[in-house]
């Protein structure tokens, strides 16, 4: 991908508060996933983005080397097989997916597992007009959201790691759900994909989804039990398997406070260990019902440890290779094809 550059953004006054302390707060909670320079003009904020790499919150070297990635590629690290990746910046995995299952919307009806310690349901910086997409921050457009859009977007930060689950979605024609969380209240929802007009940039309206009760053509299923995923299957055709790494231990969060946060997410190896066993054997018989035909896994610099990167997706990836999900082309890829113990 190219290098990332600044993206210009100018914000009328008079949607924003008269007192500039708090525009300037909205501004930069609104954007909390850039870096932004501002310029104020009589009538204007004028914001310049660059997208942040979330490094803040340690020294990451030890990963890097560990996994042999060039520090200035952590934006943009992403290393796509024909049918699995594995992205540094969750942001990327739209980018390939898209890559792997091609230019046109997706009609057979998807699974998504979705095992992370977050939604990632925000919405992106991207509209929808015209049945056209539209990258808000560099103001290009597409029809079916090409992974040269996408690459656009990612450079610019239009899409965030928060929107990621979203902007994939939106390349799918029949989708369900099923979000496997720690210590969640389980939930399940409808909910469909529509767009919403932004409160603060004039004239865009950003894809989303809305939670709807009663019926839908797609379910949102939130559930601590992966056995739980297992007998909420609703005949789908096929499965795409997200696996964020902050499911196993989110230490950071995206904080630099995480040390006064205490979120009680910092998990040893050993623990992280046991619950990827648990999470394989049950897609083994998942993989028997719906198959697993994509896997995408994140690392998420600042919310997993980059002492845990090396070992954790090692043992990942091989237990996932023993229950039958084709990661080979990832097991390669860091030469662990061949089983020393860690």
């Amino acid at each position: 991908m190219k290098r990332i550059n600044r993206s210009k953004l100018s914000i009328p006054k008079n949607a924003l508060s008269f007192d500039t302390q708090i525009a300037y707060e909205t501004i930069f909670d609104y954007f909390s996933g850039f870096d932004i320079d501002i310029e104020e003009t009589s009538l204007y904020y004028n914001l310049y983005l660059r997208k942040s790499d979330f490094s803040y919150c340690e020294d990451l070297s030890f990963g890097f080397e560990k996994l042999r990635i060039r520090p200035s590629d952590i934006s943009n690290y992403c290393f796509i097989s024909a049918n699995s990746c594995i992205c540094l910046s969750e942001n990327c995995l739209p980018y390939s997916w898209r890559v792997i299952s091609g230019h046109d919307t997706v009609t057979k009806k998807t699974a998504i597992i979705h095992i992370d310690d977050h939604s990632d349901l925000m919405k992106p910086f991207i509209s929808l007009e015209s049945g056209r997409f539209r990258n808000i921050l560099s103001n290009q457009t597409d029809d079916t959201l090409t992974p040269e859009f996408l690459k656009d977007a990612i450079d610019t930060g239009a899409i965030t790691i928060g929107s990621m689950l979203t902007t994939i979605i939106f390349s799918l024609e029949r989708f369900n759900i099923y979000h496997l969380k720690r210590d969640a209240e389980e939930k399940r929802t409808g909910i469909v994909k529509r767009s919403f007009p932004d409160t603060i940039i004039p004239n865009s309206k950003r894809i989303g989804i809305e939670f709807q009760e009663g019926f839908t053509d797609s379910i949102y299923y939130l559930t601590s039990s992966i056995n739980s995923v297992l007998s909420n299957l609703q005949g789908e055709e096929q499965c795409i398997l997200h696996i964020d790494m902050d499911y196993f231990n989110n230490r950071y969060n995206g904080s630099t406070s995480w040390q006064l946060d205490d979120n009680g997410k910092d998990f040893p190896m050993d623990e992280q260990k046991q619950r990827m066993r648990e999470i394989a054997s049950s897609l083994k018989m998942i993989n028997g019902l719906v198959p697993i035909k994509y896997i995408l896994i994140g690392l998420s610099p600042s919310f997993y440890p980059a002492e845990y990167w090396e070992e954790g997706l090692c043992f990942l990836l091989r237990e996932l290779d023993n229950s039958g999900i084709n990661v080979q082309a990832l097991l390669h890829k860091y030469g662990w094809d061949t089983h020393n113990e860690q």
